[in-house]
């Protein structure tokens, strides 16, 4: 059973935009290119006007606590804001002041969730206790100095969730002074999953075209602007030990895939080829050549790190160069087998011209 949420998550989209403008992202402009018209790329305009008042006020109130925002890793978007919330999220609605008052919930039942969402970028959690855990940040691919703010962050945790709160109960009013772009941008969301596309709604196109495969019987669908270009997944516990798997939906991802489809330009000829002279990306596309494998399966077959991996898998994933399939809380990737090979011919018919 699919469900199709109507509005956005203003605690999930007001994150995404301070890590945008902390961390200097700037892939929000591919989808500038991809506007059709005036009305499209003003509405890209105004969204970047947010992220520069929200930046101005951020840095004016809250400055010194940037680094709670940064990317851990560059190659993995996980900030430490995002490892305490994240696990807190499910499929419930709920008004700000109540997230906060479930954030601390969560925290109580298990104050191990922060640790946890940090170590899962790089170990599997099923062996693992959780005396054990704080002892795994020593292994993980990150500066000491960044080891240690985790430390304390974990051993200050209420001074850590109330400063996160103090964040967000300051930035959401600025978030929402311009909630009536962000309701443009849902009646664009909501012609998006209007589109009747060959017998398919948007969803079911969108995850064909990208090769995804998911075994969850119940998926629910949550649109966001903080992360447009792409679908990204939270796999979240209901009742009675069910789970249910939270697609965020990027506002603009059917125009992406449709884009994309429609040929295979020089541009991404190019991108494809640079990726596959990276040595390292090129090896985990032999590695999953004939076999499906999820991330750790790879670092350890390739000696490398579960994050390094995912920046990999993400680049490859965007180039369409390999697949996703979702599997007992686990996603699988394999080679693109068929997308690759319409790669190679192309390259060929543009160098010789035939």
């Amino acid at each position: 059973m699919i469900e199709y949420k109507k509005n956005l998550y203003p605690l999930h989209e007001c994150l995404g935009l301070i890590e945008r403008f902390v961390n200097d992202a700037d892939d929000l402009t591919k989808m500038y290119e991809y506007c059709e018209n005036d009305q499209e790329k003003d509405r890209m305009k105004r969204l970047f006007q947010v992220l520069d008042v929200m930046k101005k006020e951020f840095d004016r109130l809250f400055f010194q606590d940037r680094y709670l925002f940064e990317y851990l890793h560059k190659e993995e978007q996980i900030s430490c804001v995002r490892a305490l919330l994240y696990p807190c999220f499910d499929d419930q609605e709920r008004s700000e002041e109540q997230s906060f008052e479930h954030i601390k919930q969560c925290y109580q039942k298990d104050s191990f969730l922060f640790i946890k969402e940090i170590v899962s970028f790089d170990k599997e959690l099923d062996h693992i206790k959780d005396k054990e855990l704080l002892e795994a940040i020593n292994g993980l691919m990150l500066d000491d100095g960044i080891k240690w703010r985790l430390y304390q962050l974990h051993y200050h945790l209420d001074e850590f969730i109330n400063k996160v709160e103090e964040i967000f109960k300051a930035m959401l009013p600025i978030y929402h002074q311009f909630d009536d772009l962000y309701q443009e941008f849902l009646y664009a969301y909501q012609e998006e999953l209007a589109f009747d596309l060959n017998g398919m709604g948007s969803y079911d196109f969108v995850v064909k075209k990208l090769n995804l495969k998911f075994s969850d019987e119940n998926i629910i669908i949550v649109p966001t602007i903080s992360n447009m270009r792409s679908l990204s997944f939270v796999s979240v516990k209901k009742d009675h030990n069910q789970t249910c798997l939270i697609v965020y939906w990027g506002i603009g991802t059917l125009k992406r895939v449709m884009k994309d489809e429609e040929s295979i330009d020089l541009e991404a000829l190019c991108s494809a080829l640079k990726l596959l002279s990276d040595r390292s990306k090129f090896d985990i596309l032999r590695f999953v050549a004939k076999r499906k494998a999820y991330g750790a399966q790879i670092a350890n077959e390739l000696k490398l790190s579960t994050p390094t991996i995912s920046y990999h898998m993400q680049s490859l994933l965007n180039a369409k160069l390999v697949t996703i399939q979702k599997d007992n809380n686990r996603l699988y990737y394999q080679m693109n087998q068929e997308y690759l090979k319409k790669v190679l011919t192309q390259v060929y018919h543009q160098l010789t011209g035939e």
